[in-house]
């Protein structure tokens, strides 16, 4: 397994932009032990990122500033156009979806029917679940606003947290009420002081304290794919934040279609519109302060959470990214030729595992 196996893995080409992948000669040693037709190479590939070439032309124009009223006009262009092609081009030649025997597995939250038509060659399943031996399950605490002291848990991975923080720092200050935050981040920065509000910076935590604290808290604020799967594993409510860039009016989110995709899969199954537009406030920088300060405060917001249903769009084995793998393993290891099993997977055609499965959600 390797994280996109055709920029990480692939090998050399002699053409512009052609240098091999760090794990090349690895990924090649590995073939030429075994035979291409009993290897199968495994692209993991980021999460919920499952784009048609339209929407990653957007997506690419929206994180580079410009305003979306101008990127719709630009793509509706016959240049446009014809840029559309080009990155649909060269989206399955760096992806390497001509290899056979390469599975291009994309998790996510709700199956995407256009990516699929587009790249058929892409397999898309629900999430591969970290199952961690959580300490303590968040579901047997009261909410934070029925303790004595709130605990909150952040993990502020992106740079732009330190902007974050002044406003999550405005809400905690209009509670009145003591309030602890374990933050855990690699930058050098550190949240305003708040009366009644105790920063514990966990950098240098080791792991199971650190975890014993995020299965804990009353709230966690998260960022990318795998602390939002943790939170989704351990139930509870949450917040995320993934960064932004700009500033003013020009505020735009970075990577925003892991949040994109939860959304749409709880308004898929008749979650509250209320919690999902405050989730998508929050994650674009807005309103931050007053939803910090009715996390807090009102028990309603915890106690209405929606909870995690399972993905949208998917069958068995392909509705879970452990039963998914369990699956092409158990193919594999029956004897059939990657390629074979390769092209299952992207047919949508492989039976359920029947060995033991992994632990569901």
């Amino acid at each position: 397994m390797s994280a996109s196996w055709g920029t990480s893995a692939a090998p050399a080409r002699d053409e512009p932009l052609g240098r091999p992948g760090p794990w090349t000669e690895e990924s090649r040693a590995v073939e030429a032990a075994y035979g291409a037709s009993a290897t199968i190479h495994l692209s993991f590939e980021e999460f919920a990122r499952t784009l048609t070439s339209p929407e990653q032309e957007s997506e690419r124009r929206r994180e580079g500033g410009v305003p979306s009223r101008e990127i719709g006009r630009y793509l509706r262009t016959v240049v446009g156009r014809a840029e559309t092609r080009r990155l649909a081009t060269a989206y399955r030649k760096f992806r390497a979806f001509d290899r056979p025997n390469v599975l291009h597995w994309f998790p996510t939250f709700v199956r995407s029917r256009s990516f699929g038509r587009e790249f058929p060659e892409a397999v898309q399943s629900g999430p591969l679940w970290p199952n961690r031996d959580w300490p303590t399950r968040s579901r047997t605490r009261p909410p934070a606003s029925a303790r004595r002291v709130p605990h909150l848990v952040w993990y502020a991975s992106p740079r732009s947290s330190e902007r974050l923080a002044a406003q999550i720092a405005r809400g905690l200050a209009g509670t009145g009420r003591p309030v602890r935050v374990d933050l855990r981040s690699g930058h050098a920065w550190w949240p305003p002081p708040v009366q009644g509000v105790t920063w514990r910076l966990s950098r240098a935590l080791p792991d199971a304290v650190w975890l014993r604290r995020f299965a804990s808290a009353d709230l966690r604020i998260v960022t990318g794919s795998r602390t939002l799967l943790e939170a989704l594993e351990l139930g509870g409510p949450f917040l995320y934040f993934n960064g932004v860039l700009g500033h003013g009016s020009s505020v735009r989110r970075h990577r925003p279609e892991k949040l994109d995709a939860l959304l749409a899969c709880w308004g898929a199954q008749g979650a509250s519109a209320r919690w999902r537009k405050e989730l998508a406030a929050f994650g674009r920088l807005q309103r931050v302060a007053p939803i910090v300060r009715r996390v807090v405060q009102d028990p309603r917001w915890a106690e209405g959470f929606p909870r995690w249903r399972g993905p949208v769009g998917f069958e068995p084995p392909f509705d879970n990214g452990g039963t998914f793998l369990r699956s092409v393993v158990e193919r594999f290891d029956d004897g059939r030729a990657s390629t074979s099993v390769v092209a299952e997977a992207r047919a949508g055609e492989l039976p359920p595992a029947t060995g033991s499965s992994f632990r569901r959600v």
